[in-house]
């Protein structure tokens, strides 16, 4: 995936998920200590936010990276997870991680984020 295509991604759901919790881009902005228009750009596809402004994006509008950084229909989502089901090292990683309390679990989350993310910038 170009850069190009990950920034168009961002903006996508930078805009729908503001548009689901009724913000508009000026409670966005300072909800995280930016201007106005650093938010446009990013609503605009013109730049993509650093990887911090994610970070503050995520927390202002109560979501993860992978909501903000991936694009996958729900279809492709089920697809996925029932393919997962089916291999064996993904039934053993939720037989490891299935009791961890919340707290640990939010963590490895937000490793896995930091992983995609980083892997979606080096492509």
């Amino acid at each position: 995936m170009s850069e190009q295509e990950l920034t168009a991604i961002i903006a996508e759901n930078i805009k729908t998920i503001l548009e689901e919790k009724g913000m508009e881009q000026k409670d966005l902005a300072q909800a995280i200590g930016v201007s106005p228009s650093s938010v446009s750009r990013w609503i605009s596809g013109e730049k993509m936010p650093r990887a911090s402004s994610i970070d503050a994006i995520c927390k202002a509008l109560g979501c993860t990276r992978n909501d903000i950084i991936l694009k996958h229909s729900s279809n492709e989502v089920e697809r996925m997870a029932e393919e997962l089901k089916s291999r064996e090292e993904f039934q053993q990683l939720i037989a490891a991680v299935r009791d961890l309390p919340v707290d640990k679990l939010r963590f490895l989350i937000e490793i896995a984020n930091t992983m995609i993310y980083k892997q979606e910038r080096d492509r």
